[in-house]
């Protein structure tokens, strides 16, 4: 389970317009029809109004009809928006009093009777409100837990997040302390209350944290953003397992870094780390050994002033992209993923006015990865809806079932694929691994590969991807099916009986008639 701080309408068929009831107006929402070309990635943002200095957003089921909904933390108005989903936007906004400023939001079941409740991290109140959910989209009112000094004042929670840390199948909380230099963990009781703080030093001005297992231990760890400490910008605590945790290491980022999400960035199982840092407007990746430790920090360039970073496959081919809102240019960058922790340059959309955060979510109910950004001085959460469908292209003529050649004979196969038109780029694969010209390999990124003379260890499953370059990288649409290649020793050589007499006697049949 990953838990993120800062990440975070029945559906519109694609190519159609529907009229809906936004707040009382009506409105015209359009969904672009599929094409099979390069994704769009996101439509045009849709903006929905909130509180007044809107600093967080959470998603979650807060009435049961199995259409997400959300949750946004008004920094200015000391209170929270609940936004109920209809399928094709939102009902009006329902907004609950909490503590002095908020400034993060998270989502769970608290007492176990399988409604979704809140936690709000209250930045000048040093508190941490529950409410728990009544199943309908309401809540009943707050509750305030002390964190950071326990004072009520001057601990600064920055962010909240969900986890269950000691194992109970209680869920426990957690909050980063800007202002004591800590993060403070709170048990659960499993009846929606809990235990009184229990501080873990962090490093300087926590902004963010994340839960994840970072070790494969089976237990839930902490990394925690550092805002005024670059060279020790995320502190990993690993977890004991009981509820307590490990002293931090600490790992250098970016500059003035503001969000951490967790997830596997190079498909190798393990967990990694991605920090958004505002000032050097990059994003720093941090690859996982596995064992709870990360290798070097790779800085690439994000959008401006990045305020908070999610991991999501967006682009729907299966590697995980990243999703930063960048507060100054009121944009929202993805970096689509390219495989082995690598990433594009960021593409950027629209937004409103200095987003700050965002949660990844289908929040349509079309499958697709969908964007809530909440836009700090506009006061609106603007949806961006996906319009990724996943493979788009088609292969019009696919590769011979089966072949049988002698070894020595040449072996060819030729696929052909299309995707509206756009120019594709083939990739043969031999029982799944990419292929290269060379030795007796030609066309491996061509319609036709040909193996040339064809040997014993050619024998082997081979398939084509084709790809449409999108962004500045490849993008695959179409996978064709697998042929079979089966290489027979070469045939002997001739094989003459011996004769099977002596040689021939001519003396009594008179002359020979050979001479």
């Amino acid at each position: 389970m990953t838990v993120l701080c800062s990440r975070t309408l029945g559906p519109v068929r694609a190519g159609r317009c529907v009229l809906v009831l936004v707040f009382g107006a009506l409105g015209l929402a359009c969904v672009p029809a599929a094409r099979a070309q390069c994704p769009t990635l996101f439509a045009a943002p849709v903006n929905f109004g909130v509180g007044a200095a809107p600093e967080a957003v959470a998603v979650g089921d807060f009435n049961g009809d199995g259409r997400p909904d959300l949750a946004v933390a008004n920094y200015v108005d000391n209170n929270v928006t609940v936004l109920v989903g209809t399928g094709y936007g939102f009902l009006p906004p329902n907004n609950i009093a909490v503590g002095l400023n908020p400034a993060s939001v998270a989502v769970g079941d608290f007492n176990g009777d399988g409604r979704r409740d809140l936690v709000v991290a209250n930045f000048i109140g040093s508190t941490l409100s529950v409410l728990l959910g009544n199943g309908n989209g309401t809540f009943g009112a707050p509750v305030n837990y002390l964190v950071g000094n326990g004072l009520g004042l001057g601990g600064g929670p920055a962010c909240v997040a969900v986890g269950d840390f000691n194992g109970d199948g209680r869920p426990d909380l957690v909050s980063a302390n800007n202002l004591n230099n800590n993060v403070s963990v709170l048990l659960g009781n499993g009846n929606g209350t809990f235990a009184p703080q229990v501080n873990y030093a962090a490093g300087a001005a926590p902004q963010s944290v994340a839960i994840g297992d970072l070790n494969g231990d089976g237990r839930l760890d902490l990394t925690v953003v550092n805002g005024n400490t670059p060279a020790a910008g995320v502190s990993v605590l690993l977890g004991n397992g009981n509820g307590t945790f490990a002293p931090q290491v600490a790992y250098p980022v970016g500059v003035q870094p503001r969000s951490v999400a967790i997830g596997d960035l190079n498909g190798d199982g393990r967990p990694d780390l991605a920090v958004a840092n505002y000032d050097s407007n990059t994003v720093s990746v941090l690859l996982g050994n596995g064992d709870g430790t990360f290798g070097a920090t790779a800085n690439i360039a994000a959008g401006s002033t990045p305020f908070a970073v999610a991991i999501q496959d967006v682009s729907a081919d299966g590697r995980p992209d990243l999703i930063l809102p960048n507060f100054l240019t009121n944009t929202v960058s993805v970096l689509l993923g390219t495989g082995g922790g690598a990433f594009s340059a960021p593409v950027g959309f629209a937004t409103g006015n200095r987003p700050r955060a965002l949660a990844v979510a289908d929040i349509s109910g079309d499958g697709r990865s969908d964007l809530a950004v909440v836009n700090y001085s506009s006061n609106n959460v603007s949806v961006l809806l996906g319009t990724v469908t996943g493979n788009s292209g088609v292969f019009t003529q696919q590769p011979a079932v089966q072949q049988l050649v002698q070894q020595g004979q040449p072996a060819t196969f030729t696929a052909t694929a299309t995707a509206g038109g756009a120019p594709i780029t083939y990739r043969w694969r031999r029982n799944g691994v990419p292929l290269s010209d060379g030795g007796n390999i030609s066309g491996a990124a061509s319609g036709t590969l040909t193996i040339n003379p064809a040997g014993p260890g050619d024998s082997a499953g081979y398939d084509v991807q084709a790809f449409l370059t999108c962004f500045g990288q490849l993008s695959l649409v179409a996978t064709s099916s697998t042929a079979g290649l089966s290489v027979a020793p070469p045939s002997p050589p001739p094989t003459y009986c011996p004769a099977s007499f002596g040689t021939p006697d001519f003396s009594s049949a008179g002359a020979n008639p050979f001479a």
